[in-house]
């Protein structure tokens, strides 16, 4: 059996946007975006069966500071106001997998991973394929 705890702060500066950005705005938008900072959590474990198949799972809490914007709004391209702005947001998500490893050196783990919990945030559900070789 062997646990992981990982432990992350990301810090956003502001940054100047003009026009259509990655975080909204529109025709005419001027102005400083302050993305909010995000903290994420990850508690995983992994519980060798034999010595070559193993059973993981991983754990993962994130919270999302609101994004502010000051400055021109802008129009969208339907003439609505454009916005730059997002609520904080948090969310959960569970990744088990199952491990299998053709020798100490090549190896593959597969497994879905999706959202169990959140708060303005996307649901989602995928599939994670990953073949490890050390030399």
């Amino acid at each position: 059996m062997a646990f992981r705890l990982n432990l992350a702060y990301a810090y956003a500066p502001k940054v100047s946007v003009k026009g259509f950005n990655s975080y909204g705005g529109g025709y005419n938008t001027k102005g400083k975006v302050s993305p909010g900072n995000n903290k994420i959590v990850v508690f995983a474990f992994e519980f060798s069966l034999t010595q070559k198949w193993v059973i993981a799972n991983d754990v993962t809490q994130m919270w999302n500071e609101k994004t502010t914007f000051s400055g021109i709004n802008g129009t969208k391209t339907d003439g609505t106001e454009a916005s730059s702005t997002q609520k904080s947001s948090k969310r959960t998500t569970l990744a088990p997998a199952l491990e299998y490893n053709f020798s100490p050196n090549l190896g593959f783990i597969a497994g879905p991973h999706f959202s169990v919990a959140g708060k303005n945030s996307t649901e989602f559900t995928d599939w994670i394929l990953s073949v490890t070789y050390t030399f």
